[in-house]
């Protein structure tokens, strides 16, 4: 066989309208690469030159300062970090590092703060909206895919960065490239003192969110003339410091992720991919024996088929095996889940016309089965405009906690929601201009109920619903030296039995980036802000909006060394991210956002 990758990513391409040369490649939104400007979905792209630019302590802060995401973290880097898309709960967003799933099997979230360590991140693909049809449970308000790096040639990059709070990042990376061999060691360590937890600080005062985190990976490739195979081993573990119930504590954590990765092109119009990966998520309390502890292992197997030079067909099947063990408020469980899972997409187009069918089936231990399905419509007005419909159930497993934990209940069903949204996608010139409006509606919301007023007994049981709907806009403008990134959330998330908005969902956000760069020096501002929004069900508090600057700056000193300097929160804003009803919900205590943090750096490659 004389064929090449080349190929089927030029034929995935040349089956879509034309499109941006600048737009990024994507694989998220239809597990096949196409460019974010084609995708029929709302898609973000956050660049590794976006990471570089100033470097952050944890996944949070990406997120939250380029994706625009509603990132709740109930402190500094390493505490408590929640994420809302569309409105969604915080396990309802599957996290995914290289295509594979890393969400918990305890808790159904992923370990944001140590689990991927950002200098180890080449970009990230964050796709707002369902597709449980493609990558299975959990995702019913988005998919978050984080790349990790690789190895493009030989080279050492030295990282050393340093603030007050006593922040500190450092990283040393060697990459390797030995003919059709590429490969990358990287060791490091991020870490900080923190600020106060709460303010007014009248609980513990003096305590800091102290947190450190070591980190290390290694990658390989090798490549053949029609075939690719690939590895990866990341670890990060670490310690912070929290609030429980007003009594200083620690936890340690852990996680670590691998995976082989063989591609092969079978002929000329099948591809097919088969992923073998192991995650490892441990945390434990350090002043209790509490812990939660998910060992998780997948196979994926893909295959892809050009029928035509108008039709694609993606099939293949899915093996997850967690054992997950844990033990909260004296409730402790040690259990398996296993999940099976195929799917099937179909992709077609004709003209101005484009469709993207998919399905899959899902069979559990502890659920049963469940269905979910897509069908998205997608129509070029010409090549610089597009419209697309799209129709989407997806769903999200009940958790280890859920069923076994405190008040678990094993005969509990799926979350499921479907969703209807229509969107646009527009260039003028140098402006990208994207917008959709989605309506999603969310049912068999796992909650606790009383069912034993006498002794205080709860059980976790599907009694709630919900009602998700919102508009999303961004631009994005380039021209010359200067980049420019709007965003616009205007979302409500609603109990339909109450009423009531969701907790900490603001009903708007907006975050924009201004940059300016040469090959020599570089400077960038960004916005963030967002209107206010309940903190709980159980009280009447308030959580005040916010308006957020940040400023970074790069300056390429010599070839080889690269200054950095950043300030988050320039103005010390008193941001709000959660709020503890203690000593009473008339005058709470407040978790703080970030204050004004300075940092200075050397980026040295060699």
């Amino acid at each position: 066989m004389k064929s090449s990758f080349p190929l089927i990513l030029l034929t995935a391409l040349a089956a879509q309208a034309d499109d941006s040369l600048d737009a990024p490649l994507v694989v998220t939104p239809g597990r096949y690469a196409q460019s974010s400007s084609s995708a029929l979905a709302d898609v973000q792209v956050i660049s590794r030159a976006q990471i570089e630019a100033a470097p952050e302590l944890d996944l949070g802060g990406l997120l939250q300062n380029y994706a625009g995401l509603n990132v709740v973290r109930s402190g500094g880097p390493g505490q408590q970090t929640s994420l809302f898309m569309r409105g969604a709960n915080s396990d309802q967003t599957l996290i995914m590092i290289d295509g594979v799933p890393v969400n918990t099997g305890t808790s159904d979230m992923a370990s944001l703060p140590y689990l991927v360590d950002p200098l180890n991140i080449d970009h990230i693909e964050v796709v707002h909206g369902p597709l449980s049809s493609l990558w299975g449970a959990n995702a019913i308000g988005g998919v978050i895919n984080i790349i990790t790096r690789k190895a493009h040639g030989t080279d050492t990059e030295v990282l050393l960065q340093g603030g007050n709070e006593q922040t500190r990042q450092s990283e040393v990376r060697q990459n390797i490239k030995l003919g059709q061999f590429t490969g990358s060691l990287s060791a490091g360590n991020n870490n900080t003192a923190g600020y106060a937890l709460l303010s007014p600080a009248n609980i513990n005062p003096n305590v800091d969110s102290g947190n450190y985190m070591h980190h290390g990976a290694a990658d390989m490739a090798w490549a053949g003339s029609n075939w690719k195979l690939q590895g990866s081993l990341a670890q990060q573990d670490g310690r912070n410091q929290y609030i429980n119930s007003g009594t200083p504590v620690e936890q340690n954590a852990l996680a670590r992720q691998g995976h082989l990765q063989l591609n092969a092109q079978m002929s000329s119009i099948w591809q097919t991919q088969l992923i073998v990966a192991r995650n490892v998520d441990h945390q434990d309390q350090r002043n209790s024996s509490d812990y939660a502890h998910t060992d998780q292992d997948e196979v994926d197997w893909q295959n892809t088929l050009q029928l035509t030079p108008a039709q694609t067909l993606i099939a293949g099947g899915t093996s997850t095996r967690q054992h997950v063990a844990a033990s909260i408020y004296g409730s402790s469980y040690d259990e398996q889940l296993n999940d099976v899972a195929t799917y099937v997409e179909d992709r077609w187009h004709h003209a101005a016309f484009s469709s993207e069918l998919a399905g899959r089936y899902d069979g559990s231990n502890t659920y049963g089965h469940h269905w979910t399905g897509s069908a998205t419509l997608g129509y070029a007005l010409d090549a610089d405009h597009r419209l697309y419909a799209s129709h989407a159930t997806a769903f999200k497993a009940p958790s280890g906690n859920d069923l076994y934990g405190y008040g678990g209940n094993p005969a509990l069903l799926p979350e499921s929601s479907t969703n209807e949204e229509i969107g646009s996608k527009n260039t003028y010139g140098d402006l990208e201009v994207d917008a959709s409006i989605y309506r999603q509606r969310v049912h068999d919301l796992i909650n606790y109920v009383l069912i034993d007023p006498v002794n205080y007994i709860y059980q976790t049981q599907n009694i709630d619903r919900a009602l998700l709907r919102g508009l999303e806009t961004q631009l994005n403008w380039k021209h010359g030296a200067w980049t420019a990134h709007t965003r616009l959330d205007i979302e409500r998330a609603t109990n339909t039995q109450t009423y009531m908005d969701l907790a900490r969902r603001p009903r708007a956000r907006w975050n924009s980036n201004l940059a300016y760069n040469t090959p020599v020096w570089g400077l960038q501002g960004s916005l963030l802000s967002a209107n206010d929004a309940p903190n709980s069900a159980y009280d009447s508090i308030t959580l005040p909006g916010y308006a957020i600057i940040n400023l970074e700056a790069h300056w390429q000193l010599y070839p080889q060394l690269r200054l950095l300097a950043s300030i988050d929160n320039l103005s010390n804003k008193f941001q709000v991210v959660a709020a503890n009803a203690n000593p009473s919900p008339s005058a709470p205590s407040y978790y703080r956002g970030q204050p004004r943090l300075f940092q200075l750096g050397v980026d040295a490659r060699f």
